[in-house]
């Protein structure tokens, strides 16, 4: 296996064409390393970002908050914005995995690989991302990218999520084969607004692991002008079970 350190997005997106389809964008490689304990197939070519500047540290830009996406999963629960402007995500980082994985594992590589258990995290909070495609910079909804091809050559460069103010309420719940320090089977979270004892403006969303992630567009419209007393609850959950697209066994 080689190991190839670009010194920018143009050299790294030209030495993956040249590869093929025998290369790899790495930086943490914690997604990697648990994708070869499973089995799975190692690349000839990785490709190692970590030397990009233009691809680290938090900023805060009016509203959004722009997350570089070789920050640490560690750096971003730590970060002082997001656990004001974002708590739901600065919160759900302490889900994923344990402190040592978190201090090399970066963000965009839980998201480039499309099946990160921050991934309904971020959907909830409608962020956006920033990707490196053919030569220029781009700006595209996270729920867009994950319902395009995964075999583009994309490089995740920066995830932006918006402030939210106080009147939200959010959940995030994550389940895993154990109760800590394992991959999701499935992770759902979600951002609710009442207003006068009504959901008003809701968004929800489920994926992680084999769990295809999406937001749950028919579960939030069952949501939306009820008060908690008139929700038919029953209802819900069967509309949950009919949206969620997850691979059957005895656990799930």
């Amino acid at each position: 296996m080689r190991v190839v350190h670009p010194g920018s997005l143009a050299e790294a997106q030209e030495i993956a064409r040249d590869a093929g389809g025998t290369a790899s964008f790495v930086a943490g490689a914690t997604a990697l390393q648990l994708l070869w304990a499973n089995g799975g197939t190692k690349p000839d070519n990785l490709i190692d970002l970590g030397g990009i500047a233009e691809l680290k540290d938090i900023q805060a830009e009016g509203g959004d908050i722009r997350i570089g996406a070789l920050t640490t999963l560690s750096e971003i629960a730590s970060d002082e914005e997001l656990q004001t402007g974002a708590p739901l995500f600065a919160h759900a980082i302490g889900s994923v995995a344990g402190p040592t994985v978190r201090n090399l594992a970066t963000v965009g590589g839980n998201i480039a690989n499309r099946n990160g258990c921050l991934l309904p995290v971020l959907l909830a909070l409608e962020a956006r991302l920033v990707v490196f495609r053919s030569g220029e910079m781009r700006d595209i909804a996270l729920g867009d990218w994950l319902r395009e091809t995964a075999a583009a050559r994309d490089i995740v460069c920066s995830v932006i999520v918006t402030a939210r103010g106080d009147d939200a309420v959010w959940i995030h719940r994550k389940v895993g084969l154990r109760r800590a320090f394992t991959p999701s089977v499935v992770s759902i979270a979600g951002v609710v607004h009442v207003d006068g004892g009504r959901v008003g403006e809701c968004r929800i969303a489920a994926g992680g692991g084999v769990v295809t992630p999406k937001r749950l567009i028919s579960t939030e419209q069952a949501l939306q002008g009820k008060t908690i007393e008139s929700c038919d609850w029953a209802s819900v959950s069967e509309t949950i079970l009919r949206e969620v697209e997850a691979p059957d066994d005895v656990f799930r």
